[in-house]
């Protein structure tokens, strides 16, 4: 059902989701037709959801290597019916993935024809690049002595934690950080030191509990303040007074009781600026950066001409990207880096002028290819000459219009992860059958080898913990499943003197997420001067949510 409208958008409503209506503006139709591809018949977050189920961070696997047998880490269990290479057989020269190339058949839908492919091909085990002492990280690169940190970028003796970026040393259980040291359960936040539980706060040292602060020294449980040193509950205090709170938060009783007042002084104190951001022109979403001209758009950085996209930095005149660093002119494309001109590819690097492309590298004017490095001219993995291809691409192209597949991305059911193993139900959690219901798949978890000894007692202060709790299976207290402390996780929390946590890592994680919102915006107006304005900030939760001019006026 379209609603045309005769002034600058018509109205859609979601095929997938009969309830999400969307706006297609005039600025999306002329970026559609500039690309060759229809209307999209999913709405924004529809189409953010299926991009992201295709893409697993978090869940890793023991299994083997089906080119040589032998033990690794990967983020496909035993039973994925793809065939799975260590990584660094599958970046070697022992095998090419023209050798698997197919005809293309008119007779049968593009998917059907790409999803066999995808059987055949070899995929790496987990992408995990110039790293050192680092194999449990995934989607990670230039990373050393880290663990379980994910989608991140030069980071050093950092545990627990997803998107790290820029010289990150000594992190732990924090999300979205540039380059901070010495920080445990930061989010959103970047260039601090020995910092805990700050969140949207930059350039602050021994400080803990502060939100939107920034330059400040030694403060606690503070919010929306600027270059202030020894503050607590955002007024002057001594330094002993602030040390006896710090002491006392070394108590997990204590911590959690404090935690919960923190996030109440958020909810119903902190003033919040409709969208975090700075040195922005035009834009609309949150979290975003030096960009201009960006709409409803999520954690964006150095960025122009953007919509519907997430996790995107230095990109021009793209739609629908999400994982996309160092690129321009995408479309419906995820994890995708240093490309330009390419429709629906997932997970490629220096790509250019191609169509539905999976782990493809330093490659152009592919269509439909998986596994190809170095390669040009190729159709399903098939090598053809320049004329060749530049002939048979418009014919496939025809047929996929005629079959209904043209112009949509990769259909759910490709993925090779279920959904409770892919970043989609980080973003857009959901239950099993809420999952089954909208035609994603589900993996029902291995307890077979699950610990049902008795309960191990957590210290409530990190001092009197021995060190053989790195030998117990612990019980979190969230979700019930069992989780481990590891050597240097403990040596960390006796460092910085925090308790030991009494959750899994994964409901950590959850805990975390749950403080953005990168999916709604409401309709708002601004709680001093009235200005209506677009905010994730939902009116019923949050007290104090200012437009960008009352916002700076009054911050202390």
């Amino acid at each position: 059902m379209i609603l045309e409208n005769n002034f600058h958008f018509m109205q859609k409503v979601c095929a997938q989701n009969s309830e999400h209506k969307f706006e297609v503006t005039e600025e999306d139709l002329k970026f559609y037709e500039k690309m060759g591809v229809p209307v999209p018949t999913l709405c924004p977050r529809c189409r953010m959801q299926r991009r992201m189920v295709f893409r697993n961070e978090r869940k890793l696997y023991h299994r083997k290597c089906d080119l040589t047998g032998k033990q690794m880490i990967s983020m496909y269990m035993t039973e994925s019916p793809y065939k799975i290479y260590h990584q660094s057989e599958w970046w070697s020269d022992k095998w090419d993935a023209r050798d698997y190339g197919k005809d293309f058949d008119f007779s049968r839908p593009f998917f059907e024809q790409f999803a066999e492919l995808a059987r055949e091909v070899p995929r790496f085990s987990f992408y995990n690049k110039d790293s050192e002492n680092s194999e449990y990280c995934n989607y990670a690169t230039h990373v050393r002595n880290c663990y379980l940190v994910f989608g991140s970028s030069t980071a050093e003796d950092c545990f627990y934690s997803q998107t790290l970026v820029d010289k990150n040393s000594s992190v732990m259980d924090s999300f979205l950080c540039f380059s901070n040291e010495l920080c445990y359960e930061n989010n959103h936040t970047q260039n601090n030191y020995n910092s805990a539980y700050l969140l949207v706060s930059s350039s602050c040292l021994d400080s803990v509990f502060l939100y939107d602060c920034r330059r400040c020294k030694n403060c606690v449980f503070c919010h929306n303040l600027r270059g202030k040193e020894n503050y607590l509950f955002n007024q002057p205090a001594t330094p002993a007074e602030i040390a006896k709170v710090k002491n006392d938060l070394k108590s997990y009783e204590i911590l959690a009781q404090a935690k919960e007042r923190f996030y109440e002084m958020i909810l119903r104190e902190a003033m919040h600026k409709y969208l975090e951001g700075d040195k922005n022109e035009n834009v609309s979403g949150q979290i975003i950066h030096n960009s201009k001209n960006v709409h409803q758009s999520y954690m964006i950085f150095d960025a122009e001409d953007i919509r519907y996209s997430f996790r995107v930095g230095r990109q021009k005149d793209s739609v629908d990207a999400e994982g996309c660093m160092e690129g321009e002119l995408l479309y419906e494309c995820m994890s995708t880096d240093s490309s330009y001109n390419c429709l629906f590819c997932m997970t490629c690097e220096y790509l250019s002028e191609s169509f539905y492309a999976d782990i493809c590298y330093n490659s152009k004017n592919l269509f439909g290819c998986i596994g190809i490095k170095k390669g040009e001219y190729c159709i399903l993995n098939k090598q053809y000459t320049k004329e060749e291809y530049e002939e048979l691409v418009p014919k496939i192209i025809e047929h996929m219009k005629k079959t209904g597949e043209w112009g949509e991305f990769f259909p759910k059911e490709l993925s090779p992860h279920a959904y409770n193993e892919s970043v989609a139900q980080d973003y857009f959690p959901l239950k099993k059958t809420e999952a089954l219901r909208l035609g994603f798949t589900w993996q029902e978890e291995d307890n077979t080898n699950r610990y049902e000894g008795p309960k191990i007692e957590i210290a409530d202060q990190i001092e009197d913990v021995p060190d053989e709790i790195t030998k117990k299976i612990l019980t979190c207290e969230s979700c019930g499943k069992n989780y481990k402390i590891i050597p240097q996780e403990l040596n960390f929390y006796r460092k910085q003197g925090v308790p030991v946590p009494h959750k899994c890592f994964n409901c950590r994680h959850a805990e975390r997420l749950s403080w953005h919102n990168f999916h709604t915006l409401y309709e708002s107006h601004c709680t001093k001067c009235g200005k209506a304005f677009q905010t994730v900030y939902d009116p019923k939760k949050y007290k104090n949510v200012y437009c960008e001019k009352c916002y700076l006026e009054s911050l202390d």
